[in-house]
């Protein structure tokens, strides 16, 4: 999970390492500190531990497998809605469609879907306790309310090119990077118009 905005962490240390967060252009922005926050939604509160602080980032960015497995939930995607369920109970706690290619999280209920704007509170219990990239590209206190504004606090990415993958898996063969997105459950077609040799 990555924010520009230091209020959006509850607790917050001093980030001691040398990493930087590498971006869509190449460039690699400085990690500031690191914490935990609430997304709180209106069916429940998504926990967000080990949140880079990240200044210079543009969006706050969510990484679905962290999310899943810290609120032991699950995220289905499909080109036009994002659904979020409990894996306990089976109930779905959050709905949102896609906006240009992202999913975004958001806090006010007006601003999500028809169908998840009827969602009831009671569909997931207070004691749930379980914290959010499918196509490609923040634990006790709440993210600042903005929950009558209609910003989105998170995104969920955008589908990475094949070209991108390629240099980010270390450039390995057409083969090789199928079988690789593949067993990501990614789309591993291959647009032969951009594919070439290195």
């Amino acid at each position: 999970h990555i924010t520009s905005d230091f209020s959006n962490l509850s607790v917050s240390d001093v980030y001691q390492g040398e990493d930087l967060v590498s971006v869509g252009n190449g460039q690699g922005l400085f990690i500031s500190h690191t914490g935990y926050s609430t997304l709180p939604t209106p069916n429940c509160s998504f926990h967000l531990k080990n949140v880079l602080y990240v200044p210079k980032i543009t969006l706050n960015l969510l990484s679905v497998h962290k999310l899943c497995l810290d609120n032991h939930c699950q995220c289905i995607f499909d080109a036009y809605l994002l659904t979020i369920q409990d894996k306990s109970s089976g109930k779905i706690i959050y709905k949102g469609r896609s906006e240009n290619g992202l999913y975004p999280l958001y806090t006010n209920p007006s601003r999500f879907s028809d169908s998840s704007s009827q969602l009831k509170s009671s569909s997931v219990s207070a004691s749930t306790a379980a914290l959010l990239s499918p196509q490609n590209k923040p634990v006790s206190a709440p993210i600042k309310s903005v929950s009558s504004s209609n910003a989105p606090l998170a995104y969920l990415g955008n589908k990475i090119s094949h070209h991108l993958w390629h240099r980010r898996l270390g450039q390995p063969s057409a083969k090789t990077r199928q079988q690789i997105l593949h067993s990501a459950h990614l789309d591993s077609s291959v647009d032969s118009n951009n594919a070439s040799v290195c």
